[in-house]
């Protein structure tokens, strides 16, 4: 017969795991003392142990964040262990729903643009697929390569739909956080992310990942992409690929934004090369003709600090997540990931000037109960229906 000990280990490991797969920390009861612990009275006859839920826990860093298309108070977040969290109350509150969801890295969230029960991730393991607002998830292989049991085989670093036509989705290949597991690729949906098909095999370079793809507003047969080897465009809805990168001092893009308001308008962030004595060489470039050619939005008040060899990368300025005003195309947000010059800086002038306008510094930030790190962002957004929301993720807030 097994003893009490024994099966009380059994649960307590299929509870452990369950928590594990939701995302969620658990705590035992019996060894948490507060005033909303339970009691040992109210234990289970038998001496078997008792757990309690206490948290969400296990979001890990905010990696991607989305604003419905319609409506202000719904919003998106994805974490790198956490999965999907749902918010109904603009970031007061959240829901975590992970049904079905096979890898909890979600790197890129796109939200249909007509019906907002319909949303892709792209994570480390590929496209997941809801049609009920994330209740339940749905992992979407068709076209993609063959699932590989030690590696990832189709990483998604970047997902979008079509505004004119919702049914067309675009997502390109890769792991933008780790800097690897590029392929080249971007694929098309033409079913509304139900399958997939590679348009770009062998026109990209093999390695480039995908961290960014753009459609231009009210022409969305022009695409742009961001990739660590350049800007690349296709005028003809992914059919054929050009390398776009003029005017731009090496090729590492981040990110791309178009500006709604003014659909030739568009915005780059790149990463940064130079230590040392090198000169700083990333931040913000504008292009005015629609991602054919660029030039510098690096104007006063932008971040340019440069690490020495040998210090982790946060000790370099770099802006990575870039937005910009669906009112305004000279309004930008940018988001740097440095640990020296974190937090959101701002231009109303098409990068002239910008304004450091969220970070411990300008003491403007509500940082609740998690005090010990700063405001190095992760990811960002600005509401399409309410464009004053601006909402953004950092390893572990999101304001």
């Amino acid at each position: 017969m097994m003893s009490d000990g024994r099966r009380a280990g059994v649960n307590v490991m299929a509870l452990v795991r369950a928590a594990v797969a939701a995302g969620c920390v658990l705590v035992l009861g019996s060894a948490l003392a507060h005033a909303a612990a339970p009691k040992a009275e109210d234990a289970p006859e038998g001496g078997d142990i008792t757990w309690r839920l206490s948290g969400p826990g296990g979001g890990g860093w905010i990696q991607a964040i989305a604003y419905d298309p319609h409506e202000p108070d719904l919003l998106y977040v994805g974490c790198d262990v956490g999965g999907f969290y749902f918010s109904s109350d603009g970031g007061r509150s959240y829901e975590l729903r992970n049904n079905g969801l096979r890898n909890y890295f979600v790197e890129c969230i796109a939200v249909h643009p007509r019906d907002s029960n319909i949303i892709l991730l792209g994570t480390e393991g590929g496209i997941f697929r809801t049609a009920d607002r994330g209740r339940t998830w749905q992992w979407v292989r068709s076209g993609f390569p063959e699932v590989q049991r030690y590696s990832f085989s189709a990483p998604i670093g970047a997902v979008c739909f079509d505004p004119q036509d919702p049914r067309v989705a675009y997502a390109g290949t890769g792991r933008p956080r780790w800097g690897n597991g590029g392929q080249g690729a971007v694929y098309r949906s033409d079913d509304g992310g139900l399958s997939w098909r590679n348009i770009s095999d062998g026109r990209l370079p093999s390695d480039a990942i995908v961290s960014d793809v753009e459609l231009k507003p009210g022409e969305a047969r022009v695409i742009l992409i961001a990739t660590q080897r350049g800007v690349f465009r296709s005028d003809d809805a992914g059919s054929t690929w050009r390398s776009c990168s003029d005017g731009l001092p090496h090729l590492y893009v981040e990110e791309l934004a178009f500006a709604p308001s003014s659909p030739h308008i568009v915005y780059a962030s790149l990463r940064t090369t130079a230590r040392d004595e090198a000169p700083w060489n990333g931040g913000v470039f504008r292009s005015d003709d629609a991602g054919r050619t660029w030039r510098q939005a690096n104007g006063d008040g932008m971040p340019m600090r440069v690490g020495k060899s040998g210090q982790p990368a946060p000790m370099t300025s770099n802006i990575k997540e870039i937005a910009v005003d669906p009112r305004d195309a000279d309004v930008v947000y940018a988001g740097s990931t440095a640990w020296v010059t974190d937090g959101v800086y701002k231009t109303s002038d098409a990068g002239q000037t910008w304004e450091r306008v969220g970070t411990r510094v300008t003491q403007n930030m509500d940082y609740g109960w998690i005090t010990q790190w700063g405001t190095a962002v992760t990811c960002m957004a600005v509401s399409p229906a309410a464009p004053d929301r601006v909402v953004l993720g950092t390893s572990g807030h999101v304001f």
